[in-house]
């Protein structure tokens, strides 16, 4: 309705709808993105200190690990050879470091069978497949997605409308990140700057 042209068929509108919703999920990190997962730590459907990236995983918040034992500790995201170098020695442990290496995360030390490893990270909205479907994006700020998919379709039809449409896109974005940045910031407590290192 907003874009006026007779021409496009809806293929053309599921499409820029799509190519929308995964803008979206690029440029936004709000709470109703937010996920948690715990993985137990089983030396058998994990091994070698490696644990699969969830499938719907798109940034990390935190990562923190607790022994069988009780030792509970943040697990902080370091270069490959501080993993490796924490892995040296060879015993299972409380993990303190761990890296990216394609589809895994290594850790160092590797974990002690029993560990639980809890994952806080955002993660893609759920996929919308029939018609009765919904999400935070048809449930919410409707208008992110609308203005979204207006400048994939007015860069498609080469409308003359589309800096409008982007700009409009961007201050929803905006205003909506702003909104969930300061709801995330009320009674925090502010943590140094520097990082300083487990001795």
């Amino acid at each position: 309705g907003l874009l006026k042209r007779r021409d496009m068929t809806p293929t053309q509108s599921s499409i820029f709808l799509q190519q929308a919703v995964s803008r979206v999920q690029r440029v936004l990190r709000i709470p109703p993105m937010e996920k948690s997962v715990k993985i137990t730590y089983d030396g058998t459907t994990f091994q070698n200190g490696e644990v699969n990236i969830p499938n719907d995983y798109l940034r990390l918040i935190a990562m923190t690990a607790t022994t069988a034992s009780g030792e509970e500790r943040e697990v902080k995201q370091k270069d490959l050879n501080t993993v490796l170098r924490d892995r040296t020695g060879g015993s299972p442990g409380c993990p303190r470091s761990f890296t990216r290496r394609g589809g895994l995360w290594v850790f160092g030390p590797t974990p002690s069978v029993g560990t639980e490893i809890r994952v806080d990270y955002y993660d893609e909205f759920p996929t919308l497949s029939a018609p009765g479907d919904s999400n935070f994006l048809t449930a919410g700020p409707t208008d992110l997605v609308i203005y979204a998919a207006l400048t994939y379709a007015g860069e498609w039809f080469v409308d003359k409308r589309a800096p409008g449409w982007e700009g409009r896109f961007q201050q929803i974005v905006s205003e909506i990140q702003n909104q969930a940045d300061q709801d995330a910031l009320v009674n925090a407590e502010v943590s140094s700057a520097y990082d300083i290192p487990d001795f």
